[in-house]
């Protein structure tokens, strides 16, 4: 072979490898992306029972679960309405001067990584509880771990809020991604006052429960313990001092059992007028009057706080 025509040869080998690469780059080029890694299906919030300062929020993880965590977002509803989930807003300080204004928003970290034992991984359809306004306690107990916040303290009472949630995108090349947020979820503080606990009547409780055969146990009143239907099936209508005793034991079990039934009311009243009650009640020297004012004072308090039928 001539010199001209190895050259051509060559000249001719080196195009073919040119084009065999150019081909592999246009291939690379237009070869489909990975598919998405995706992420993890949309968590729930449910609210649980409210105090005035704090309630329970429950954080429920799709089907997916949430293996590296959550995190919970609030903020009063009023807020909401006016900034939507902003952290601040552009306003201006007593200067004129151009500042960023908090408008109140809160967040909680929970994590479920490994780094911290995975306290909070969440599987499945679970559901897990938090105390939104209490959770300052969780961040300083040392038995707990992976939750952090910027809003520790208390909620305010009588205060709609507005929550949302999504599950931490887990780590690593195969991890799915955070999922979408929740669907916002209103819940709402007790009010700031309290409404006192109703009451029944001692005639209420032996109509209703006695009558029925409901066996309403005893009251301990320190000096005695009165059986409440037995109590209630005498009939204290005589005039002396025995009779006035057990007429004042009636509104005493009335009081007691009520306060008992109470959930959430103030007690703080009808418990200081039992106390003084029991106190007459339990006094030997006590007289028919001394016994009967105790009595009209209970029997006051039962009909100004009655419970609905």
């Amino acid at each position: 072979m001539n010199l001209r025509k190895l050259t051509m040869s060559m000249g001719a080998f080196g195009l073919c490898l040119a084009a065999l690469a150019a081909t592999a780059t246009i291939q690379r080029l237009h070869a489909a992306p990975p598919p998405p890694k995706g992420s993890l299906d949309q968590p729930t919030l449910s609210c649980g029972d409210p105090e005035q300062e704090s309630l329970t929020l429950f954080f429920t993880a799709g089907a997916s679960g949430a293996p590296a965590g959550f995190s919970v977002q609030w903020m009063t509803k009023e807020a909401n309405d006016l900034y939507g989930w902003n952290e601040y807003v552009n306003g201006f300080d007593a200067d004129g001067n151009p500042i960023q204004v908090p408008t109140g928003y809160c967040q909680a970290s929970f994590s479920g990584n490994s780094s911290n034992g995975g306290a909070w991984q969440v599987g499945s359809n679970e559901s897990v509880e938090i105390p939104i306004g209490g959770l300052q306690a969780l961040v300083d107990n040392s038995d707990v771990t992976g939750v952090s916040t910027n809003c520790g303290g208390p909620l305010v009472c009588g205060t709609e809020y507005v929550f949302r949630a999504f599950a931490h995108n887990v780590p690593g090349p195969a991890g799915l991604g955070r999922s979408p947020f929740s669907e916002n979820a209103y819940c709402s503080t007790k009010s700031c006052v309290v409404e006192p606990c109703c009451m029944y009547s001692h005639g209420r409780f032996a109509q209703k429960f006695c009558a029925q055969g409901v066996d309403l146990g005893t009251v301990d009143v320190g000096c005695a313990v009165l059986d409440v239907c037995t109590e209630l099936g005498n009939n204290y209508g005589g005039p002396d001092v025995a009779d006035a005793r057990g007429r004042l034991g009636h509104q005493i079990i009335a009081v007691s059992l009520s306060l008992k039934m109470c959930d959430g009311g103030d007690f703080s009243v009808a418990q200081e007028l039992l106390d003084n009650a029991i106190a007459e009640y339990c006094n030997p020297l006590a007289t028919k009057n001394s016994l009967g004012i105790q009595n009209s004072i209970l029997d006051a308090h039962i009909k100004a706080n009655h419970c609905p039928d």
